[in-house]
Order: C-alpha cells, then sequence, then structure tokens
C-alpha cells in the first residue's frame, strides 16, 4: 500500500494535469489522464480506495461535529416527551451535557487541525506546482 501522502500528491499532480488540459479547452476526468495512465495497477486500486476513503472521511468529520449537537439538543428540548431526561435520571444530566460538550470541542478541534494541516500541504504544494507551471509556459 502507499503512503498516504504518495497519494495525496498522485491526485495533487492529476490536478495539475487536468487544470492544464482545462487552459486548451480539453477538460479530462482523472482516469484519463497520463498520470493516472502511468500507475500500475496496484497504484491505481490504492488510488481509487484513497478517494473513496476521502469523500468517508469528510462526511465521518461532519457527522462528528454534528452528532454531540443533536444529543445535546434532545436532552434539553422537549420533543422527546422527557424520555431521555427520565431514562438517565436528573443527577447525571449535567455530567453527561459536560460530556457532550467535550465530545464537540473535541471533534471541532481534530477538524481544525486536520484543516489547518490541509492548508498547509496545499500552499506547500501549490508553491510547488507553480514551478511546474512556469517551466510549461515557456515551452508553450
Amino acid at each position: 500500500m502507499q503512503n498516504p501522502v504518495s497519494l495525496d500528491t498522485a491526485e495533487k499532480m492529476i490536478r495539475i494535469e487536468q487544470n492544464i488540459s482545462a487552459t486548451f479547452g480539453k477538460y479530462l476526468s482523472y482516469d484519463e489522464t497520463n498520470f493516472y495512465k502511468n500507475m500500475t495497477m496496484e497504484q491505481r486500486k490504492n488510488f481509487q480506495k484513497y478517494l473513496d476513503n476521502k469523500k468517508k472521511k469528510k462526511w465521518f468529520m461532519i457527522a462528528g461535529l454534528v452528532s454531540p449537537l443533536l444529543l445535546f439538543s434532545m436532552l434539553k428540548v422537549n420533543f422527546t416527551g422527557n424520555v431521555v431526561r427520565e431514562t438517565v435520571g436528573e443527577n447525571y444530566m449535567g455530567f453527561i451535557n459536560w460530556i457532550l460538550i467535550i465530545l464537540f470541542v473535541i471533534g471541532l478541534g481534530l477538524f481544525l487541525f486536520n484543516r489547518r494541516e490541509n492548508r498547509k500541504f496545499n500552499a506547500k504544494f501549490d508553491s510547488h506546482s507553480r514551478i511546474f507551471d512556469k517551466i510549461l509556459e515557456k515551452k508553450v
């Protein structure tokens, strides 16, 4: 299996190739690019898994941020008919509220950390891709 950084770099290279072909007026899907075509079958499978997991990771992150808010609202709003409150008991409600708040803060912290790291990587990669763009502009 390939390193996630190399898969991310492969994705960036494919995006660069797509952008270059788009400047010439032709759209290429990722599987039509030369970079993807030059990958081995194993690399293609790993790349496809990477793209699928990237989508799943996004939805898990959103669910991780939204679920504590939903649980917190179920404890506070009376649309459940106080079933949750009566099942858990009044003396544990403050403890459960703090747990949900802590889970939300941890999820939000992880989300912000992940976004910051992605922005750092994208900024570094964009600076490197500008070098490729300058080289290609000179050849065209």
